[in-house]
């Protein structure tokens, strides 16, 4: 089949019960299910690649956020250097490092909500998943289980 997204599995899942043989004087439909079987395999293989992307992306944007950090912190370091080199009054001395907590406490306010945000996104990712892949094998099960009074 190729590799496929888990998205396009799951609608590819869809379409072929969608497009399946229905029941008579049910909502039940007739599934070829080694088909099923393997699309739900080729999901569960590729679970783990989506979670390592979303993982990426996580460290990527911790990362980018310590960088930043430590960027900042140079650049005011570097300009409280300067301050000091060149002016030796108390009150730009005071200013200068009252800015920088500033800086640094909005940087850590920014790190603290991408890394909620990129929580938040992989607990709603895997909830969707998870609830999808509930329902199809839920919908398996039943169509397994029509199958089998049928044949006895």
């Amino acid at each position: 089949m190729g590799e496929l997204s888990i998205l396009e599995l799951l609608e590819r899942m869809e379409e072929i019960i969608e497009n399946s043989k229905s029941i008579p004087f049910t909502s039940k439909v007739m599934v070829e299910k080694d088909e099923l079987l393997d699309i739900i395999k080729e999901i569960r293989l590729l679970l783990p690649q989506e979670l390592s992307q979303v993982k990426w992306a996580k460290e990527e944007r911790k990362k980018i956020l310590e960088r930043a950090q430590k960027e900042a912190e140079a650049i005011i370091s570097d300009a409280e250097s300067k301050v000091k080199g060149l002016i030796d009054e108390t009150e730009i001395v005071k200013m200068a490092e009252k800015r920088a907590e500033e800086i640094i406490q909005k940087a850590k306010e920014h790190a603290k909500e991408y890394r909620i945000m990129a929580q938040t996104y992989t607990i709603d990712l895997l909830e969707q998943t998870k609830k999808t892949i509930e329902n199809i094998v839920k919908e398996l099960n039943d169509n397994i289980d029509q199958i089998r009074q049928k044949n006895t």
